[in-house]
């Protein structure tokens, strides 16, 4: 009979044990130390942020053609009477394609049209950018013009703070209608000088894209006006300079000009989830109301030219930002150039709840969402204290993770000495014992033979 052999098994069942175990231990060290167990996705996520790219808003930038000009005549009195059709309808061509900011971006001076150099030079204005601000002597007369498919050419007159007459061609008509005695902002290129009534007067005549209604220059708004609220249009996907300007320049000259009592964050409510459902639910019993909050900008900001505004400002900042806590997109409207804003910064904003916009989000294939939009002139960068708590936990866990793999690791090395050891005694004894009963076996054998 042969010996049996000691167990030739690699592993026993509570090694395996163990040593699964150990790889459940080391993948969630890896979890904890390489990824951020407390991630929770908000409201930065693609599919809550508004379609299209941010950025500054590019305008073209018009060359008019000087051999164009130069057929331009007004230096006798029956030139001043008629229009040179190709140099005219080029001009009005030309004015078609202005958007807001080019002509700014194209010199357009600070300060309105010098009348008194125009006529003694008009050639040195011929095509350069101007403007005026005047009251319409008469309604604007519209006229389709043939050659150029959705051009139109809305004439007029009007005469400036001082009396003096303008004549202008514009390409398009204005938003809202304007009539006799409306204030506008006449500006684009300066064509020549007119004579309107056929008696040898000279009037600097404009070329442009439409007319823009002007204002007065507004002293600084205190407080609210409730009596404009009803023109402000919620739900509205435009700008709402575009759609209810007089409210929003309003609000705008507001917040320029809050006073410190109420621009102190810590005297303000916070913007939570029951402020957000009021706007949604009932806007105007929550028009006008100041909050303070923070949020993350998840779109880059972009920079677009203000119309003719009773405050003269020129610039103004849209900004698509995300709060957390709430999880809410944010539309925000600030006066000026804001430079020192950009993606994925932190800001701590004083807003005023203006109205609702409706938008179409990037991955949102039905409907539209909807965001609050707040008009803001306090709005700052906000640093965030860095909180190691959560990395500390993570450390913490990890020591403890490494500690019962090492922990496991010395008891399966311990277990599996003491287990090769018993095996070696138990083969050890079975060897004696195969020894004693050989050794009796062949005892006997041997007695029988002496004693034959």
């Amino acid at each position: 009979m042969k010996p049996r052999q000691p167990s030739t098994k690699l592993v026993s069942r509570g090694e395996l044990i163990r040593f699964l175990i150990m790889i459940l231990l080391a993948v969630a060290l890896c979890v904890a130390v390489f990824t951020n167990i407390l991630f929770i996705p908000g409201p930065e996520s693609s599919k809550y942020a508004p379609q299209g790219r941010g950025g500054t808003v590019v305008v073209p930038k018009i060359h008019l053609d000087p051999k164009i000009l130069a057929q331009i005549r007004d230096d006798k009195p029956r030139f001043r009477v008629q229009r040179e059709p190709k140099a005219f309808e080029y001009l009005l061509s030309q004015a078609a394609k202005l958007v807001p900011g080019a002509l700014e971006y194209m010199g357009l001076p600070k300060e309105p049209l010098d009348y008194d150099a125009v006529l003694k030079n008009p050639g040195a204005f011929r095509g350069k950018p101007v403007w005026v601000r005047a009251r319409l002597v008469e309604d604007p007369l519209v006229i389709d013009v043939d050659t150029l498919p959705g051009v139109k050419d809305v004439r007029g007159k009007a005469r400036d703070e001082k009396g003096r007459l303008y004549f202008f061609s514009m390409a398009q008509t204005a938003r809202k209608p304007l009539h006799k005695g409306d204030w506008v902002k006449i500006k684009g290129f300066f064509y020549k000088l007119w004579d309107p009534d056929a008696r040898g007067s000279k009037v600097p005549y404009i070329v442009g894209y439409r007319l823009y209604r002007s204002w007065p220059r507004w002293k600084p708004v205190k407080e609210l006006d409730r009596t404009l609220f009803p023109e402000i249009m919620d739900g509205s996907s435009l700008d709402p300079e575009t759609t209810e300007p007089e409210a929003f320049y309003h609000f705008l000259s507001y917040v320029l000009n809050l006073p410190e009592e109420k621009a102190d964050p810590a005297k303000l409510p916070r913007l939570d989830e029951i402020a957000l459902t009021r706007m949604r639910n009932d806007p105007n019993g929550t028009r006008g109301k100041l909050y303070h909050f923070y949020a993350k900008i998840i779109r880059d900001p972009y920079f677009l030219a203000m119309a003719e505004n009773p405050l003269g400002l020129k610039w103004k900042t849209e900004i698509w930002a995300a709060t957390s806590r709430p999880a809410a997109v944010i539309r925000l409207i600030l006066p000026g150039r804001r430079a020192d804003l950009r993606r994925e910064m932190e800001i701590e904003v004083i807003g005023c709840f203006l109205r609702n916009m409706e938008y179409q989000a990037s991955d949102q294939k039905v409907g539209m969402a909807t965001a609050p939009i707040f008009v803001s002139a306090w709005a700052r960068p906000h640093e965030i204290p860095q909180d190691t708590t959560l990395d500390t936990a993570k450390w913490i866990i990890a020591g403890i993770l490494i500690a019962f793999i090492l922990l496991l690791t010395a008891v399966s090395h311990f277990d599996r000495k003491k287990h090769l050891e018993a095996e070696k005694a138990l083969a050890r004894r079975r060897r004696e014992r195969l020894a004693k009963k050989a050794a009796g076996k062949a005892g006997p054998a041997a007695g029988e033979g002496n004693d034959s």
